[in-house]
């Protein structure tokens, strides 16, 4: 690595938001293939879902 991204990166590590917000850092690309905005079609998200038992009706999961 770069001997003087290394010194920014370990400033980072230590420095307050306001001081790092001088710094032209640039931050991750989080971008994933299922958030990218579409035209087409509303985004989607993966949203966990409640693990129900297939075995359970939802009236026997809500009363346990």
């Amino acid at each position: 690595m770069d001997m003087i991204l290394y010194q920014i990166v370990k400033l980072s590590e230590f420095a307050h938001p306001t001081v790092l917000s001088t710094f032209n850092i640039p931050t991750f690309n989080l971008q994933h293939p299922n958030l990218q905005p579409s035209t087409s079609q509303p985004s989607t998200f993966n949203i966990p879902t409640f693990n129900i038992p297939t075995n359970q009706t939802l009236d026997e999961v809500a009363s346990s």
